[in-house]
């Protein structure tokens, strides 16, 4: 299981998320179109200010719903630092939360949205000491009466980062140098479990070709390898024409193992925001799997995040009860746990409606 008491030493916790990025935001809103748009929403107090991206979603019968995405970015206006949570004061944040969140509900009423959904960054919520997604349900009640537990999630809960800063900068390594580079470090892998470190060595040890091109063979490699493990493994994946568009991003990064005939057998793609390279969606196959290629894959990931001077290597989404989530507790890194996601009504009567008729064709469909 992760080490619950490894602190990472960068402050990881101060940085947004990558949703609340411009960037990854334009992003979103050019590639989804229509009904998709992003929302600037911010309150001011003293000298700070409560920041956050919304994106809005096309929902049932012609309705739309806002999405708070990890929200809550917080600036010092005097020292322009951002997210440092120790320096504002528990009452002084709860003021400028309740504005931010009473800001986000008149704007939604004006734009007609049905509901708004709302999933906080993690160091907000415990500087508010809510511990549980029933706490800020209870803390949601005392103001709007129609708050619920939402019955669907649009992001994971939990994501686990690793501490790329423990590795000396300063020597930088090509491809065809991991294994020194794996030596120099070391101080990142033995924070990580035997499974970790041993297989990893044994795929440095294999006939690998390794790139990290975007070129348009790289992509239709990534695209052949992900969709058939998407086929074995039966997850949900974005179109072809949505991960070309995201592949074609200056923000985004690609790493593909070939074996020794040149067939691609593990890919990876994921982005830079802030300090922070993000780990989207992969995939490997049985000759991957046999060679440990999903272990060699986040190493090369980890130079890539230590060439580009960052600090934090997130391994994307975390579930202990899924298999994904049983293989990253191996690298035992810090788990960033969100509180969960909470529905507010803003047109009561339609979201009621909308949301029993969905319940009912949920009953139907299941006989």
């Amino acid at each position: 299981m992760p080490d619950k008491n490894f602190n990472l030493t960068t402050n990881a916790y101060f940085k947004p998320y990558f949703l609340q990025y411009q960037n990854w935001s334009t992003f979103w809103e050019d590639v989804n179109g229509g009904e998709h748009k992003v929302f600037t929403f911010e309150a001011s107090y003293k000298n700070f200010t409560l920041k956050t991206l919304v994106y809005q979603y096309p929902w049932y019968f012609g309705q739309k719903f806002w999405y708070v995405a990890k929200g809550g970015v917080l600036k010092n206006c005097e020292t322009s630092e951002t997210n440092n949570w120790d320096s504002v004061t528990g009452q002084d944040l709860e003021k400028l939360f309740w504005d931010l969140n009473q800001e986000i509900y008149t704007k939604a009423k004006a734009n007609y949205i049905c509901y708004i959904k709302l999933d906080w960054e993690e160091s907000l919520t415990q500087k508010l000491e809510l511990k549980s997604n029933l706490e800020l349900l209870s803390f949601y009640k005392s103001e709007y009466s129609g708050a619920k537990i939402s019955n669907k999630i649009i992001q994971y809960l939990q994501t686990m980062v690793l501490d790329i800063s423990l590795i000396p900068q300063g020597k930088f390594f090509a491809t065809d140098q991991l294994t020194n580079f794996y030596e120099y470090s070391k101080p990142l892998w033995n924070t990580t479990n035997s499974n970790v470190k041993r297989y990893t060595k044994k795929a440095l040890t294999l006939d690998w070709q390794i790139s990290t091109e975007k070129t348009d063979a790289n992509f239709e490699a990534f695209w052949q390898v992900y969709t058939a493990t998407k086929d074995r493994q039966a997850f949900v994946t974005q179109t072809k024409e949505y991960t070309r568009q995201l592949f074609d991003q200056d923000f985004s990064r690609i790493i593909i193992l070939r074996n020794s005939v040149g067939e691609p057998c593990c890919v990876w793609q994921g982005i830079v925001f802030g300090n922070t390279f993000v780990y989207l969606s992969g995939g490997n196959n049985q000759y991957s799997f046999d060679n440990y290629g999903q272990y060699l894959i986040h190493l090369v990931a980890v130079w890539l995040g230590y060439c580009e001077n960052l600090q934090v290597y997130d391994l994307g989404g975390y579930d202990k009860t899924k298999g994904f989530g049983k293989f990253k507790e191996n690298y035992k890194g810090q788990i960033r746990t969100f509180l969960g996601d909470v529905d507010i009504p803003v047109a009561n009567f339609k979201f009621g409606l909308i949301d029993a008729g969905i319940e009912i064709a949920k009953k139907i469909k299941g006989k």
